[in-house]
């Protein structure tokens, strides 16, 4: 589960950067295996994940001027 979670880490801090923001933390709240836990070649069995991102914005950094109600 932990490698995963550090892929989905990954992702949430590639988007993170594209929209000028950082993530705060990373809230799992389910995990399960997809299909039965079959492998898929080198990469492995895949697993379901559920749960939150949370992201911060800098309310003064001009690349967030178009965000409302920070």
């Amino acid at each position: 589960m932990r490698v995963s979670v550090l892929r989905i880490a990954l992702l949430a801090l590639l988007i993170a950067v594209a929209l000028q923001a950082k993530v705060d933390h990373v809230e799992v709240s389910w995990s399960g295996t997809v299909l039965n836990g079959k492998a898929f070649g080198s990469a492995g069995a895949y697993e379901a994940l559920r749960g939150t991102i949370h992201f911060v914005v800098d309310p003064d950094d001009h690349a967030n001027d178009q965000i409302v109600d920070i």
